[in-house]
């Protein structure tokens, strides 16, 4: 069962201005007991004034570096492997790092890195406020802490970053904010959001880690369309699967400024917004309904792999993939 279990694909892409450069823990880089050593890159993609997703870029040092191509007429793979000393040298035609990053910061100059060393290279080009364009895989992770709690984690992990060859002004007339998700899901419930009268919660899993060792997480999305989860609730039953497509929200909640008069105390000039809530949403916009799967999963399927695993866990597309009778939303 476990090795015939579909993965949940997820995948976003973003364009905005670079944050957090200046940031201490920007670049970071740790050595294990093993002699491992990770290194890690956080960065902010603001893609509007208000809006803001921070991507992360990880990678390890290894013994071997391995490189691969793909024949496009014997379809089929070859990998080849070098000391990791000597991945620099390695030049044959068509092979690439395995799980490697794009990186461009020059006009036509792609290049394909070890995660690791694409580290070095963000660490190196990036700057605030420099024009970015990022696509990438997103990563679903949970665990306990010392206090039995579940906490949860969503992770933007780019798999291609280009320095845009456009400026990005947020006032602009014809600015268009670009923050989208596209997500794999198996559907579980959605409800009416207890807080907010406008918005409901989408309960759902999705399947991570490896064919070999399945994980399962809980996750929500938030839809705001009313229409559209009356629909989902009416047409989907648990454990279905379905692709959904949505906008990144994660900016600060804004906040009645109080009156002078309201004010005890002189203003301070070093006053910052930084504690000031926030909104961290995936907000289903659209749900393809010819990727609807009743057959892949099952509660019991589900609750087996969480039981083995003790575990809670420049390509385009945009709003118009599908046929409009085939799209919900």
């Amino acid at each position: 069962m476990a090795e015939q279990i579909k993965m949940s694909k997820g995948k976003f892409k973003l364009a905005g201005l670079v944050n957090g450069t200046g940031r201490e823990k920007f670049i970071t880089t740790k050595t294990f007991d093993t002699g491992t050593t990770r290194q890690t890159c956080n960065f902010g993609v603001k893609t509007s004034e208000k809006n803001e997703t921070w991507v992360t870029v990880e990678g390890f040092d290894s013994k071997k570096a391995k490189f691969q191509k793909y024949d496009n007429k014997e379809k089929k793979s070859y990998t080849k492997e070098v000391s990791w000393d000597d991945r620099f040298n390695f030049q044959e035609d068509g092979y690439r790092p395995i799980f490697g990053i794009a990186v461009n910061f020059e006009e036509n100059n792609y290049k394909t890195l070890f995660s690791f060393d694409a580290v070095d290279e963000l660490e190196t080009e990036l700057t605030d406020n420099m024009p970015v364009y990022i696509e990438g895989n997103i990563d679903y992770r949970s665990w306990k802490n010392d206090k039995g709690e579940v906490r949860r984690f969503t992770t933007f992990k780019p798999t291609k970053i280009r320095k845009s060859t456009k400026d990005i002004d947020f006032n602009s007339d014809g600015f268009e904010e670009l923050n989208l998700f596209e997500q794999d899901i198996i559907f579980i419930d959605v409800n009416p959001h207890p807080e907010q009268s406008d918005k409901f919660i989408l309960e759902a899993n999705v399947v991570t880690g490896t064919k070999a060792e399945p994980k399962v997480e809980d996750v929500e999305f938030i839809i705001s369309d009313k229409k559209l989860a009356t629909t989902l609730k009416k047409n989907l039953k648990p454990y279905n699967a379905v692709t959904v497509f949505g906008r990144l929200v994660n900016s600060v909640q804004e906040e009645d400024v109080p009156k002078d008069d309201d004010v005890w105390g002189e203003d301070d000039a070093e006053f910052t917004t930084a504690s000031a809530p926030r909104i961290r949403e995936m907000i289903i916009t659209k749900v393809y309904k010819n990727t609807i799967d009743k057959t892949s999963y099952s509660e019991n399927v589900i609750s087996n792999i969480k039981n083995a695993t003790d575990s809670f866990g420049d390509t385009e597309w945009d709003d118009d993939k599908g046929i409009e009778d085939d799209v919900w939303g």
